[in-house]
């Protein structure tokens, strides 16, 4: 009775059909439009995404559709449903997540977050329903990657000759931004000292031979202070490149990697072609959380250090 009202009152959308908050970084981002892959290919739901991005104190400003070759299809609240606008507020959508991760109490019984639901077990229903988290932990159940559903970029990019892409690299990504600038953001997540990047990247040369380091950040001035100087032959790559869309781009052209505790970083790793690539992964996703399997796709090779 309750999902009646709410499909009639609220959504108006077709039966079936499932929105995936659209939040967070591109990597974030990334996680939520497989969901929607793994939904519609295999659920048979109708998928549309409902942005917030731009509702955040801190706004990313870089956006998947403009990255890659997909389309978005987006629910847009009627001006004149003030209900609707009002029950799909940024502010109580993180009150409806309070709840339930505090005090396991779902208000909305169609919301699900990323703790909240087994694909596999789901009893779909007939309305609407709403999925708002990163679900980074659902990736190694999705059929969608099996049948190779990826994802192609917009642009190639040319970086003027400063590497040639062709040859085998290690592709440093240090993730700063928001997770210095934020105190509640750094608390969280919390950051990789310089000795992970030396140590890691010790381990890969040892392992498959003195291998070029192309350096990548939202922080190409601390790269050139902190590592660039230290390690032979590497380019720090961000300070050419200049945009989230271009590293991405260029990581992902990589066959060896050194993660950061950020998706970021993690898609450009899935995203490359490369056969028998490796992946070196931090110890710590989180500041208090260590790294487990659900964090690392089934198919890797890695390492964690």
């Amino acid at each position: 009775m309750i999902l009646d009202i709410l499909n009639k009152l609220i959504f108006n959308l077709p039966n079936n059909t499932s929105i995936i908050i659209l939040n967070g970084g591109v990597g974030n981002q990334i996680f939520q439009y497989f969901l929607g892959q793994e939904l519609k290919n295999f659920y048979d739901r109708e998928i549309i995404f409902y942005d917030i991005r731009d509702s955040y104190k801190i706004i990313h400003g870089v956006y998947i559709e403009n990255i890659f070759e997909i389309d978005l299809i987006k629910f847009k609240v009627s001006n004149f449903n003030l209900f609707a606008k009002f029950i799909l507020s940024p502010q109580l959508l993180k009150i409806y997540k309070f709840f339930y991760s505090r005090f396991n109490l779902k208000i909305l019984p169609n919301l699900y977050f990323d703790n909240s639901i087994d694909l596999k077990n789901n009893n779909f229903n007939k309305y609407t329903d709403l999925y708002f988290g990163t679900w980074h932990k659902l990736i190694n159940s999705f059929k969608c990657l099996e049948k190779k559903i990826t994802l192609e970029f917009r642009n190639n990019f040319d970086l003027n000759n400063k590497f040639n892409f062709k040859y085998d690299f290690i592709a440093v990504h240090v993730r700063r931004g928001d997770y210095i600038s934020s105190n509640k953001t750094s608390k969280f997540h919390g950051n990789l000292n310089k000795s992970y990047f030396l140590n890691s990247i010790d381990f890969l040369r040892k392992r498959f031979g003195n291998l070029p380091v192309l350096l990548f950040s939202d922080d190409s001035e601390w790269l050139q202070k902190n590592l660039k100087n230290i390690i032979p032959n590497s380019i720090v790559i961000s300070s050419y490149s200049g945009t989230p869309e271009r590293d991405l781009f260029y990581m992902s052209k990589a066959k060896y990697f050194i993660l950061s505790n950020s998706t970021f970083s993690w898609w450009a790793a899935f995203l490359s072609q490369k056969k028998d690539k490796f992946i070196v992964i931090p110890k710590y996703w989180f500041r208090s959380f260590k790294t487990n399997k659900d964090y690392i796709f089934k198919y890797w090779n890695y390492q964690i250090i």
